[in-house]
């Protein structure tokens, strides 16, 4: 086997990024279908933009509600049927966090 003289062969060393430091208010929620829960995730760098989808909209679905709130980026999730989805949020910056949620059946009325 023939290796190129010319490559380096120093071990990379990654660092993470500010961006990495992305928190979210809350890990997991639990809910009935049709109800709906708001979320705070606060970026490591100021202003990045941030974005949040879910892995099975048919179970719950995301939306970014007020991207200004003093507190970090505000994200809705509205429970639709029984089952359980992740929230990915993600940042310009390269931050990453997911988020579970468990939609039980809504409560019928008695």
């Amino acid at each position: 086997t023939q290796f190129d003289k010319n490559f380096d062969w120093k071990p990379y060393v990654v660092s993470e990024s500010a961006a990495a430091g992305m928190t979210l208010d809350t890990k997991s929620y639990a809910g009935g279908a049709g109800a709906v829960y708001q979320f705070l995730a606060k970026p490591a760098v100021a202003g990045d933009t941030m974005t949040a989808l879910s892995s099975d909209p048919s179970v719950a679905t995301v939306e970014l509600t007020n991207a200004k709130d003093s507190r970090g980026a505000l994200f809705t999730v509205r429970m639709r049927s029984a089952g359980t989805a992740k929230i990915l949020v993600t940042s310009a910056g390269g931050g990453i966090q997911t988020m579970t949620v468990t939609v039980n059946e809504a409560s019928k009325a008695a």
